[in-house]
C-alpha cells in the first residue's frame, strides 16, 4: 500500500527483482568465524586451505555495536512526526533490515528526495534501519554455530567460485565492501561491473549494483539505462540493481549515494558496486564514499596519460585496462605498461600499498578473478595496518560537513527575509552597479541577522 502522506510518483520506483532468499548467504558459500574482526579468504575450489593468510584486525568495535541503541537525536526527530509517519518509517526500516526488496526500493526514494520533510524522514530510517539490522547482526552471530565451508563436490560449477571469497562477513560485519568503478565514457564499465557481479552473486555473495546516470542539462530528466547493459546481473538472485540520476550533481555520483550505499549496508548486501557517470579529470566524488577506487580506461584512444590527467588517477587504487581482447590485446599491454610507469610518480594515499595497472576483458570474460584478487589484497592490507576503520571515520566526518552546507543553502534559499531582500539586490546586480559577489554577502549577512 502506497502511504498517504507521500506522493504516488515518490513511491513508484520500486526494484523490478523477486524476492531474495529466505538466508543471507547460501551455507555452502560462508565461512562463519568465531571471531567476527577476521580477514577474507579466498578459498580454491578444489581445497579447503586459504590462498592467502588470514589476518587479524586492530579496529574499533564494530559498526553493528555501535547501532544497537537509539540515540537522543534520533528520537526527538521521530516523535516531530505523528503516529502514522512513524509507524511506516518504522515499518520501512524493519523491511530494510529484513532484506525485502521493495522496502529497499522505497527507502532509497524516500532517500533521494529533496522535499524537506522527506529529507528528515530519510535520516530517521537511515538510524533505525542500521539499528535494526545491527540488532538483527548480533543475534543472528549468538545463535548460530560457526560452520564450515564444504570441500568442492564433483558436477559443481567451479567457474564462478575458483577464486572468489568464500565470505565477506566475517571482514567486514554488517559492512560490505564497497567498490567504486569511475572511468570515461565507452570504457565498458557496465560490462566490466556485470562479468563482476555475475560471478560474486553466484558464489553466494549478495552484490548490490548503484549505477549512476547523468541527468540532462536541459530538461533535468535521465535515462536511466545503465540497467538495460546488464541484463544477466538483473536476473541473479543474489543481485540487485539500481540505477539512480545524478541531478545536476558534479563528481559522478548522485547526491545521496553515501546515504543509499548505508541502506544497502543495512539490507545486508555483501558487495556494492558503485558505477559512475562518465568521468573527466578531476571527477572523483567516488572516491569519498567506497573504500576501493578503480579505475576503467579502454586500451589506446591516445596519449591516455594526458586524456585521464592527474586528479583521477591519484583516487585509482587500482588502473585496469579493459577490453584486453583480440585485435586491442596490444594496444591494452601497452596502456597497462604506461600506466604503470606513470603511478610510479604518484602520490598513493596508503603507505602501504602502491595502486597498480592491470589489464582484462569484461566482453570475454578473463583477468576478473585477478582484478577481483587485487581488490581483496589491498582491503587486507588496509585491514593489517588498521587504515580501514579510520578511512571510513573520515568519510563519514566528510559527509556530515557536506550536509551542514547542504542544510545551509537551503535554509538561506527558503528564508522570508533572504527572499525579500533578493528582490531589490537582484534589480541592482541585473542593472550592473552591484558586483554579484558583494550582493551574495548582503545576502548571508540578512541570514545570520535572523539566526
Amino acid at each position: 500500500m502506497i502511504p498517504p502522506s507521500l506522493p504516488l510518483r515518490s513511491w513508484a520506483r520500486v526494484a523490478l527483482f523477486r524476492p531474495r532468499p529466505s538466508s543471507l548467504l547460501p551455507s555452502s558459500c560462508l565461512r562463519v568465524s568465531a571471531a567476527i574482526t577476521s580477514a577474507p579468504l579466498l578459498r580454491n575450489s578444489s581445497s579447503t586451505t586459504p590462498l592467502t593468510p588470514p589476518l587479524t584486525s586492530t579496529s574499533t568495535p564494530t559498526r553493528a555495536n555501535a547501532h544497537t541503541h537509539a540515540s537522543r537525536e534520533e528520537i526527538e526527530v521521530l516523535h516531530s512526526f505523528d503516529a502514522d509517519v512513524q509507524a511506516r518509517i518504522h515499518t520501512l526500516a524493519k523491511g530494510v533490515a529484513e532484506g525485502n526488496r521493495t522496502s529497499l526500493s522505497k527507502a532509497i526514494t524516500l532517500v533521494e528526495s529533496t522535499r524537506p520533510d522527506h529529507r528528515r524522514m530519510a535520516q530517521v530510517l537511515l538510524a533505525l534501519s542500521a539499528r535494526e539490522a545491527a540488532a538483527s547482526s548480533l543475534s543472528s552471530s549468538s545463535s548460530s554455530p560457526p560452520s564450515p565451508t564444504p570441500p568442492h563436490q564433483d558436477g559443481q560449477d567451479s567457474t564462478a567460485t575458483s577464486t572468489l571469497p568464500s565470505s565477506l562477513a566475517s571482514l567486514y560485519p554488517h559492512r560490505p565492501l564497497r567498490l567504486g568503478i569511475m572511468g570515461p565514457p565507452g570504457a565498458g564499465k557496465s560490462t566490466f561491473i556485470e562479468a563482476l557481479g555475475v560471478r560474486l552473486a553466484r558464489a553466494g555473495l549478495k552484490v548490490c549494483v548503484l549505477a549512476i546516470d547523468p541527468s540532462s542539462a536541459v530538461t533535468g530528466g535521465s535515462i536511466l539505462g545503465d540497467k538495460t547493459r546488464m541484463f544477466h546481473l538483473c536476473q541473479e538472485p543474489n543481485a540487485y540493481v539500481r540505477p539512480s540520476p545524478t541531478r545536476g550533481t558534479l563528481g559522478g555520483i548522485a547526491e545521496r549515494t553515501a546515504e543509499v550505499i548505508e541502506l544497502c549496508e543495512s539490507a545486508g548486501y555483501d558487495i556494492v558496486l558503485v558505477e559512475t557517470v562518465g568521468v573527466g579529470q578531476s571527477e572523483i566524488a567516488v572516491y569519498d564514499v567506497v573504500d576501493v577506487c578503480a579505475l576503467l580506461v579502454p586500451p589506446g584512444g591516445g596519449d591516455e596519460l594526458q586524456g585521464i590527467k592527474k586528479g583521477i588517477m591519484e583516487a585509482a587504487d587500482l588502473i585496469i585496462v579493459n577490453k584486453a581482447d583480440g585485435d586491442l590485446l596490444p594496444s591494452a599491454r601497452r596502456s597497462r605498461t604506461e600506466y604503470s610507469r606513470a603511478l610510479r610518480l604518484l602520490r598513493h594515499r596508503s603507505d602501504y600499498w602502491t595502486p597498480r595497472a592491470m589489464s582484462c576483458s569484461a566482453h570475454e570474460n578473463t583477468a576478473i578473478d585477478d582484478v577481483w584478487k587485487a581488490v581483496l589484497s589491498f582491503q587486507n592490507t588496509r585491514i593489517k595496518h588498521s587504515e580501514f576503520d579510520e578511512w571510513r571515520t573520515e568519510q563519514r566526518e566528510r559527509l556530515m560537513w557536506k550536509q551542514v552546507k547542504e542544510m545551509l543553502v537551503d535554509r538561506l534559499m527558503r528564508d522570508s527575509e533572504v527572499k525579500e531582500r533578493a528582490q531589490s539586490l537582484l534589480k541592482q546586480v541585473k542593472d550592473g552597479p552591484l558586483a554579484p559577489g558583494l550582493a551574495a554577502e548582503q545576502l548571508v549577512n540578512t541570514f545570520l541577522k535572523q539566526n
